[in-house]
């Protein structure tokens, strides 16, 4: 009985996943929908910066190495979005591709380079014109 229900589970999320990857593509792409890619990177931040201001005190006493300035909060942030992508594709048993690792891979560099300006008020305009 449990067997029937987690294969139905697992079918079930494997078809929502099938179905809502496109679209969650094509929502990331289109011009008017920028506020959707907004809120995830805001929701990566937010979640990346409290596990490593939870984490940070540890690293700095243990190694001496700050998680949150420079080259390390980048590689963390690397190592943290690929670590709970693949934990999310586990779940729901998907093989990580390449392409998806690579994905990830580009979300953590983003978000570990653009750190400081991503709670700004105009936070990831590029190509936006500073002198206006």
């Amino acid at each position: 009985m449990f067997k029937f229900l987690f294969g139905a589970t697992q079918t079930i999320f494997r078809g929502l996943y099938m179905l809502i990857l496109p679209l969650l593509i094509i929502k990331l792409f289109s011009r008017r929908k920028e506020s959707l890619l907004r809120r995830l990177l805001r929701f990566s931040y937010n979640l990346y910066s409290s596990l490593l201001n939870w984490v940070n005190p540890y690293v700095l006493s243990s190694f001496g190495i700050d998680l949150l300035e420079g080259y390390p909060r980048i590689v963390s942030s690397i190592a943290l979005s690929v670590m709970i992508g693949y934990g999310l594709l586990s779940l729901i048993h998907i093989r990580l591709r390449l392409w998806m690792a690579v994905v990830l891979v580009v979300h953590g560099l983003f978000i570990g380079r653009e750190w400081d300006g991503i709670n700004a008020p105009k936070d990831f305009q590029m190509g936006a014109r500073i002198d206006e």
